[in-house]
């Protein structure tokens, strides 16, 4: 997925869905195609001074599309890893 930092201006993009998302949802749709993206994992990063790093919104794009796999982290005993993007 893309980097979202403050310092590039982004971090109202977790968990957006706009128009490549909709775009990838298509292709995944009409050619019946899977497409996988990371997660990301920077849930408890200190990038985004202005939103909570924990619950919701912490997948960046596009793998916030609804169509895509998106695969996040797992510690050794089966949970999300602390620093995963959670959903």
């Amino acid at each position: 997925g893309y980097p979202v930092d403050d310092t590039l201006g982004n971090c109202n993009d977790y968990g957006q869905y706009r128009g490549e998302e909709r775009d990838f949802d298509r292709v995944v749709r009409d050619k019946n195609v899977s497409i996988v993206f990371a997660i990301g994992n920077d849930r408890d990063a200190d990038i985004c001074s202005n939103l909570p790093r924990a619950g919701y919104y912490t997948v960046g794009r596009p793998a916030s599309a609804k169509n895509m796999i998106s695969v996040g982290a797992v510690a050794a005993q089966g949970e999300i890893s602390e620093f995963s993007g959670a959903g």
